[in-house]
């Protein structure tokens, strides 16, 4: 007997879950015994279970083991793997063990994949995995990105025919079936505490209660446009803390009295586009009708005051309208006072910097872009999160400040030399950092120092 869990998307990626059922041979453990089987997981024809096993000189595409474990992390990991965006923070606290699938084989060789979601789409990384002690090697390494839902149909798949192949040997009372039972029978207001509990690197079902009036507090008292950008850098340890801060910036952004006019003008003037595709795309592609809404098409705004200028306000106005955050629990807040006109709270003493710095002016443009296309006046959040938003107010910003087109007219060939891009970036009044990076997301050139470090 074998099975098929697939998953496929608007963004062109197939993910598959193969497995067969196999003779367990010396496998010791009912639940392990039951679910022996060769594994394959598979994105677009390659195979991220590809392995080099170094004792016979051999290579193949699948792995032998239990497929109970995988089962069972799945199903206690489901809402850390449907929830928990990526952040700095995290990435130190036990993220990982979250969400690379190598934890789920408990002594069986799996390689290392990650499944990090990003809110609409989850984004897959595998990597090469090394296993000295057991000679073998896991070479492949790439990432991909899948619809959420189609990812977790294929996740659901793939754990109903594990919890179905143990009913078929009599075992009914594990702790998958416990787990997977549980899930199901949540209702919505339990799924919603679940999954903030989730966001925020929390075991749901093992918050003390102290943690969960906390965290219930947190919720009712956070704007819910703003609640799954908060959860995502929130901290349990300070949340009351965070929640004040973030209330206060609310406030301060919402009695602004600095009027962008010609700001709210944009908003109702240029089109939001489509929300279908890479979220980095809608980034690219509302930026490119921005500029092409101020007859900027490819211009550079080198300086402060040529950003002001394009965007047809006053340099002093928009200072005003931005408020200093000293905390840096967010990158920038945007919110509308009475008026529809917006203010700025830039976190981490940024709007200091306003017209001095490139990192200023890249985060002041991220919150920009929140303003620019949300579909109702409220506030929104910049973070430092993986996610969906995020790659979108990063992908506007990057593609505003510093066109592809304008840079692919300067570039002299496929590869491009510090110096270049250091020239490129004076031009552009950006980073270095955000000139490679659209240099390489644009297939225009690649860097010499990132050629470096593949080698």
């Amino acid at each position: 007997m074998s099975g098929l869990a697939e998953s496929s998307g608007t963004m062109d990626k197939k993910l598959k879950f193969e497995f067969e059922w196999e003779e367990p041979g010396g496998a010791r453990g009912a639940e392990l015994r039951a679910t022996w089987a060769r594994f394959r997981i598979d994105i677009d024809g390659q195979s991220l279970t590809q392995l080099l096993d170094h004792r016979t000189n051999s290579v193949r595409t699948s792995v032998y083991l239990p497929l109970y474990p995988v089962a069972e992390w799945i199903a206690t990991h489901w809402w850390f793997l449907a929830r928990e965006f990526e952040t700095p923070e995290k990435a130190s606290n036990g993220y990982a063990k979250r969400h690379d699938l190598r934890f789920a084989g408990e002594g069986f060789a799996l390689p290392s994949v990650q499944f990090k979601p990003l809110g609409d789409y989850v984004r897959i990384e595998w990597k090469r995995r090394v296993l000295e002690s057991q000679r073998v090697e896991f070479p492949a390494r790439g990432e991909a990105y899948i619809p959420l839902d189609a990812f977790q149909q294929a996740l659901r798949d793939l754990v109903s025919a594990v919890v179905e192949r143990l009913s078929e040997a009599k075992i009914t009372n594990s702790l998958l079936h416990e787990e997977w039972a549980g899930l199901a029978k949540l209702d919505k207001e339990e799924q919603d505490f679940v999954s903030a509990a989730a966001a925020l690197g929390l075991d749901p079902f093992a918050t003390q209660t102290k943690e969960q009036d906390r965290l219930l507090r947190a919720a009712a008292d956070v704007p819910g446009s703003l609640l799954t950008s908060f959860l995502a850098i929130a901290s349990i340890n300070t949340l009351e803390q965070q929640v004040a801060t973030l209330r206060a910036a609310i406030a301060e952004t919402a009695k602004r009295s600095t009027k962008l006019y010609a700001l709210a003008h944009l908003r109702s003037h240029v089109e939001s586009g489509s929300n279908n595709g890479a979220p980095w795309r809608q980034g690219y592609d509302y930026a490119q009708r921005l500029r092409k809404a101020l007859g900027i098409e490819v211009q550079p705004l080198t300086t402060f005051a040529s950003y002001c200028a394009a965007l047809r306000v006053h340099e002093n106005d928009l200072r005003e309208a931005a408020h200093d955050e000293p905390s840096p629990l967010f990158v920038a807040l945007v919110n509308s006072n009475a008026k529809g006109s917006p203010g700025f709270a830039l976190g981490g003493g940024l709007a200091r910097e306003i017209g001095r710095s490139r990192r200023a002016t890249f985060a002041l443009t991220r919150a920009l872009f929140e303003y620019l296309s949300s579909p109702v006046e409220q506030p929104s959040l910049v973070t430092r999160a993986v996610s969906d938003r995020e790659k979108r107010n990063r992908a506007f910003a990057a593609e505003f400040l510093a066109p592809a087109e304008a840079l692919r007219a300067k570039v002299s060939g496929s590869v491009v030399g510090e110096d270049e891009m250091e020239d490129m970036a004076a031009t552009f009044g950006v980073s270095s950092f955000v000139i490679r990076h659209q240099l390489f997301n644009h297939g225009i050139a690649r860097s010499i120092a990132a050629m470096d470090d593949e080698e």
